[in-house]
């Protein structure tokens, strides 16, 4: 418990954070710092009687969700911490959010049904345009940075790297709702056994083969993105078992997925240390995995 530090955390909070904290819930128990990707902090907070999560963010985008889009996103199937309470502090956005328990089980990482059908509503949601949504995008710096990343051995795959790049771009042009960071360790289960996203700094636009392919753990392989695919359209009727649509979707979370693989790489190469550690064992699979991409992903004529 030597993480825990319910007071010295409490007095470094603001005083109009810890007067609401008071009148909520009481005196706190004990404060526990949780780590993530993101650039935010975030604390679980145990009192006498439940437990909730204080969550510091400079993102706008993520405030506008907990307090303008959660009723809506709630209404549409799309389930994500409910807000106790917010205030803008400065440059800082403090949110007082609804513990959810327990982390989605390994078990569950892949293609499950429950999540993707969350994904599902997500997408086909009705929302007014929240500050600045996220649009993803592939931009020839990016391209750049990971060229660089790979071993001279692998110079060959620079032009399977700009095809990628090429073929991905009719998806940053869907308008469509997406998470934008729908990885499997954003996702948490309630002691009903409920699901829950809780990571909406990326709330934007565009096509849902790039929710899909977050969603998918480590690089992937051709059958979990046709399994994903599957699993996905069997919540719409219309597509649900239809094999040319399913074969379309995995195609696209293929090249989805070489987005995102790049995007990470490109957050390394930009100085972002959360990752850092994660860097050297994915440039190593990196070439086997995309010449084998590359080959269930041709040039359409």
């Amino acid at each position: 418990m030597s993480n825990q530090t319910p007071l010295d955390q409490l007095e470094q909070w603001p005083e109009r954070v810890r007067a609401q904290i008071g009148a909520l819930f009481g005196a706190p128990i004990a404060i526990e710092p949780l780590h993530g990707l993101s650039g935010a902090s975030v604390w679980r907070v145990t009192f006498a009687e439940q437990r909730v999560v204080v969550k510091r963010t400079q993102s706008q985008r993520e405030a506008d969700v907990y307090q303008l889009l959660g009723p809506l996103l709630a209404a549409q199937g799309v389930s994500s911490p409910s807000l106790f309470w917010a205030e803008r502090d400065g440059e800082s956005h403090w949110l007082l959010l609804e513990e959810i328990p327990h982390s989605l089980p390994r078990s569950r990482w892949l293609a499950d049904h429950d999540l993707l059908g969350v994904l599902y509503r997500l997408h086909h949601s009705t929302l007014p345009a929240s500050t600045a949504p996220f649009r993803p995008t592939w931009p020839d710096e990016m391209t750049a940075q990971v060229l660089d990343l790979l071993p001279a051995s692998a110079a060959h795959l620079g032009s399977e790297v700009a095809r990628f790049q090429r073929l991905s771009q009719p998806l940053f042009r869907v308008e469509r709702w997406i998470s934008g960071d729908p990885n499997p360790a954003n996702w948490g289960l309630r002691t009903d056994g409920s699901i829950a996203l809780f990571d909406w700094e990326r709330l934007g636009l565009g096509s849902p083969a790039l929710d899909l392919a977050i969603s998918v753990p480590g690089l992937g392989q051709p059958a979990d993105f046709q399994l994903v695919a599957a699993r996905y359209l069997q919540h719409d009727p219309a597509l649900a078992n239809n094999h040319p649509a399913i074969s379309e979707l995995a195609r696209e979370i293929a090249i989805a997925k070489t987005w995102n693989v790049v995007e990470f790489l490109s957050m390394a190469v930009a100085g972002d240390d959360t990752i850092q550690a994660r860097i050297p064992a994915l440039i190593q699979a990196l070439p086997p995995w995309l010449t084998m991409i590359a080959a269930l992903v041709p040039d359409r004529t």
